[in-house]
């Protein structure tokens, strides 16, 4: 049942909706269940090993239970004014004829919320809801996308199917430009390594242009638009030079500080060789990448990559000796 601000909407709601927004009454009027999810935010992918098998499996994990507030301001076309939109199934009215009894949450079990052919009041509902993604006002470009991260959306086969095309066709443009020496936009060698040791790849000192692909492959197929975003990235050169030097242990992470393994040069030995602070809660690497980059540290970055280089050195003259 919907409630605005309280009272009961009358029986012939939703027509007289249709009428006046001048749409067919089928466009709030479900044929067959409709399915929401939770965004992909409210999962996680682990992998664990079954107890009779050994085997490892990856598992899809979520919260058997998430709810959402049972009502929202509503921009009601009738008066023009906002008011409180409610979802209930049960209603006692006071004397007023207002809903005196308490409002049960909207609840997703295990991520889902399942809407049967007849509740097209609760599928109107959730249709509105400011921080539903397929809500049909930001589907329709009508209003500007809320400043808070969507909470859910409905399973639209259209709108999943291109999704997932989107994704594979991007993932295939990616392979291709890591890849395919005849691709407009090909990642170049030097390029290429950056990117892989900003992944973590670690040296490449002994290894070939075919194993930092490889190495590349799960990613690209993972989070095509992220390889996307750092391969047009000056963040990525300087990732990949600190991952150096964490590898050649020029530097370590000792947190919550970012230090000099070698604390004998200079005044290092003064203050522990401590070269910054990671802030509680952040990412030691992305906020040494963002510290790296401010114009003042830039003398700390030339000292890191001049003792980056001679540690390289020193392992090819090592490799050529053996």
């Amino acid at each position: 049942m919907l409630l605005i601000n309280g009272k009961p909407v009358e029986d012939n709601f939703l027509v007289k909706l249709a009428e006046l927004n001048k749409k067919s009454i089928t466009d709030y009027m479900l044929k067959k269940p409709a399915i929401f999810k939770l965004q992909d935010s409210f999962f996680t992918v682990k992998r664990q090993k079954e107890m009779k098998t050994n085997r490892l499996v990856e598992r899809t994990l979520v919260s058997p239970e998430f709810s959402i507030d049972a009502t929202y301001d509503w921009l009601n076309p009738f008066t023009g004014m906002t008011c409180r939109l409610t979802y209930t199934d049960s209603y006692v009215p006071d004397e007023q004829g207002r809903n005196r009894n308490p409002v049960s949450q909207v609840t997703f079990e295990y991520g889902f919320l399942t809407v049967s052919e007849l509740q097209n009041d609760l599928y109107f509902w959730l249709n509105g809801y400011p921080l539903n993604q397929t809500n049909p006002r930001y589907l329709d470009n009508e209003h500007t996308r809320p400043p808070k991260p969507f909470l859910f959306r409905e399973l639209l086969p259209d709108r999943e199917n291109s999704a997932l095309v989107d994704h594979e066709k991007l993932v295939s443009k990616v392979i291709l430009m890591l890849t395919d020496k005849d691709t407009k936009g090909y990642v170049n060698d030097e390029t290429l390594k950056h990117l892989a040791k900003s992944y973590g790849f670690g040296s490449t000192v002994d290894k070939g242009r075919k194993d930092v692909e490889s190495f590349m492959l799960k990613y690209a197929k993972q989070n095509p638009g992220k390889v996307m975003d750092d391969l047009k990235s000056s963040a990525t050169e300087i990732r990949s030079v600190l991952s150096d030097a964490i590898h050649y242990k020029v530097i370590v992470k000792d947190l919550p500080y970012i230090k000099w393994a070698d604390v004998s040069k200079g005044k290092r030995s003064v203050n522990n060789g401590i070269i910054c602070q990671v802030p509680n809660g952040l990412e030691p690497v992305d906020y040494f990448v963002s510290w790296m980059r401010e114009k003042d540290n830039s003398n700390v970055y030339q000292q890191l990559k001049k003792e980056l280089d001679d540690k390289k050195l020193a392992e090819i003259e090592t490799l050529e000796v053996a």
